[in-house]
């Protein structure tokens, strides 16, 4: 049903269908023109503000096919277990691929996204550049991502299990992160 969805959740209440679209400014196109009229002391206040609702219920229409689909697939038990243990092991071998560590080696905290050290030195800071750099070298060079963020002197990735991922798409974005790392450290012209 993907080629029914025209928006994602929540869709403003001033979606307009592509077909009505009138503007290609994104801006204007989605800013919801509401006019109030408030009458205080005789004075009337007329303003655009904006909002958020829908106008576009495929989002709502697709809960229960959504639901089945999750019911055929095993239900939330058989789901969960399932990603838990993708998120595991694929950040297992993500930080093997990488040759870095995942965050918690025990898998005590982990549920279904895994963080995984990568192999790129803690002593670049993240900046605007830094962080327009990875996303231009993931989403546009490689086609695939996966969310990344500095904390306590270290760079990582953060890897979510879904039911649609088996263990070699972590292998498949480890192999990704380690040509990024290794094109930005050429670029920064730094080593560690």
């Amino acid at each position: 049903n993907q080629h029914i969805v025209k928006a994602s959740l929540p869709t403003s209440h001033s979606y307009i269908s592509p077909k009505d679209r009138t503007d290609a400014n994104f801006v204007i196109q989605f800013e919801c023109k509401m006019t109030f009229s408030l009458h205080f002391f005789f004075m009337v206040l007329s303003t655009t503000i904006p909002g958020n609702g829908t106008m576009d219920y495929t989002p709502f229409l697709s809960v229960a096919p959504a639901m089945e689909f999750r019911n055929w697939l095993g239900g939330e038990e058989k789901i969960n277990d399932y990603c838990h243990d993708l998120a595991l092991k694929g950040g297992k071998r993500l930080a093997e691929i990488l040759g870095t560590r995942v965050m918690d080696p025990d898998g005590e905290l982990t549920f279904n996204m895994v963080n995984v050290e990568l192999p790129f030195p803690g002593s670049v800071k993240p900046t605007a550049e830094i962080d327009h750099q990875i996303k231009e070298k993931l989403l546009r060079k490689y086609k695939a991502f996966s969310a990344y963020f500095y904390h306590n002197g270290r760079w990582w990735t953060r890897a979510s299990a879904q039911v649609w991922n088996e263990l070699d798409d972590f292998e498949k974005v480890g192999k990704i992160w380690l040509s990024v790392c290794a094109e930005l450290k050429e670029e920064l012209g730094v080593k560690e």
